[in-house]
């Protein structure tokens, strides 16, 4: 829906005026003038009434009335009506919506939801997110998974040997769970009619980490983290086979600048005290006594970098198809405001968390008994770890990046994440002291340019389009 109800103050201007025509006994309508895209549609389009107002006999159809869903060409056509008001509050509501309508990223309300014959639901959208905004919270997003590099250093000093990874992700996303578990419990159909999209996502979480983990066991932790850098390009490929978009020669060089930056990056020599010997001879003890697990007769033979690029390839596919289904919204049109975001992220999760629960439990040289005395043993600062990469780290990023994905392009969005090692390792820096060189430092300054760049053009140009309608 674009269109300029004039400006705010204009509609404001008009409110005041028909208030106090109707305290005075006069006439309640003001003539309003309004701008709208030439469109068949609009012609077409049948009467409204905005929430508040007050409909006389014989009244001409309030100019905002005439909005309609598309925007037909670009030749803007001249409207004069009559808005009838019943007071400020609903010019304010009228005002409101012709700012979020006059937005070029912002996307259109579900029948029945306010605006053009909704039922005052519009007021329930969420407007703390601009295109300015919502790639400054990914980028919040983006430090909080940074945050699980240093926990799960710590987390894996601390656990016993039997723990194996995929447990501890089974831990993690149970965590996670936890984030939005009290109002999933309050909102059960809620979350249950979202369950078709959310089983989907969950699909993709699990083989992603799965396949990441399964990485990781057999090449270095740098190439996993370079492997996943390819994310973005993942998600310009689905975008381009498709949606038909064309790939952005932009975003594609930032991509491949932030792949190298990556590459660097990881790749440094840390300056500072060697590994000590005993510490070299524990991990090496450690990789020798770890049982053998089922999976390694199936994919025995498959190199690690193949499972590290198809785990981004799935963790793209997740972020790509993840913005489509916010994008679409509830078809059904029974959720109201951000719900539908909370209900996907806490099936979603919930979801996930099972799947990864059924991976690990046939995937383990241990029985279930075996398992359950392992946790027994965590230590209460073991758990507090747990808690804080699962909650702070995967729960709450998992639910607010879904109202981002709204608003900013997955492509865009993938690059974002791409900063997720660079402040992983800075975290490291911070809390565990860990040395870097000055090769960390190219690499991370290489890696903030080319993953923001994009999206400070992009928001630049928003800003742009802005000022030319208003202007």
């Amino acid at each position: 829906l674009k269109c300029r109800f004039g400006s705010d103050l204009d509609v404001l201007n008009h409110v005041r005026r028909a208030s106090a025509a109707m305290a005075n006994g006069r006439s309640s309508s003001m003539g309003v003038t309004a701008w709208v895209p030439a469109s068949p549609v609009v012609a077409s389009a049948r009467p409204r009434r905005l929430p508040g107002s007050v409909r006389w006999p014989g009244a001409v159809p309030a100019a905002s009335s005439l909005v309609a869903a598309g925007t037909g060409d670009a030749t803007p056509r001249r409207v004069v009506g009559w808005c009838q008001v019943a007071g400020v509050a609903a010019g304010a509501a009228a005002a409101s919506t012709m700012r979020r309508r006059s937005s070029p990223l912002a996307s259109p309300p579900p029948a029945g939801e306010g605006g053009v014959g909704g039922s005052g639901g519009e007021a329930q959208e969420q407007t703390w997110l601009t295109p300015t905004t919502a790639p400054l919270l990914l980028l919040v997003l983006a430090i909080l998974y940074g945050g699980n590099v240093p926990l799960l250093k710590g987390i894996e000093n601390v656990t016993p040997l039997e723990l194996t990874a995929p447990e501890l992700l089974v831990l993690r996303f149970i965590m996670a769970s936890l984030t939005i578990l009290p109002w999933a419990i309050f909102n059960f159909g809620k979350v249950a009619s979202v369950a078709g999209p959310a089983a989907e996502l969950a699909l993709y979480l699990t083989v992603g980490y799965t396949l990441q983990i399964l990485g990781l066991e057999k090449t270095a932790a740098t190439t996993v983290a370079v492997a996943t850098a390819s994310t973005s390009i993942v998600v310009q490929l689905l975008a381009f086979i498709f949606e038909k978009k064309a790939i952005s020669p932009i975003v594609t060089a930032c991509s491949v600048g932030t792949i190298a930056g990556i590459a660097i990056f990881v790749t440094a020599a840390p300056e500072g005290a060697p590994i000590p010997l005993v510490e070299k001879l524990w991990n090496i003890f450690r990789m020798i006594s770890a049982p053998k697990m089922p999976h390694e007769a199936v994919i025995g033979g498959v190199p690690g970098e193949a499972l590290a690029l198809m785990g981004a390839t799935f963790f793209g596919i997740h972020v790509w198809r993840t913005t489509r289904i916010v994008a679409e919204g509830d078809r059904s049109g029974t959720l109201k405001g951000s719900d539908f975001e909370l209900a996907l992220a806490a099936s979603q999760n919930l979801i996930a968390t099972v799947m990864l629960a059924i991976v690990s439990y046939f995937d383990s040289p241990y029985d279930l008994a075996r398992q359950m005395t392992v946790l027994d043993r965590l230590q209460i600062d073991t758990w507090f770890y747990i808690l804080a990469c699962g909650a702070l780290c995967t729960g709450l990023p998992s639910i607010l990046e879904l109202f981002a994905f709204k608003i900013v392009d997955p492509a865009l969005a993938s690059l974002i994440y791409c900063t997720i090692p660079l402040w992983g390792t800075m975290l490291g820096i911070i809390f565990l002291r860990e040395p870097f060189g000055m090769q960390s430092v190219v690499g991370g300054i290489l890696i903030i340019v080319c993953s923001l760049t994009p999206s400070v053009l992009e928001m630049l140009d928003s800003k742009h389009k802005d000022e030319e309608k208003i202007s």
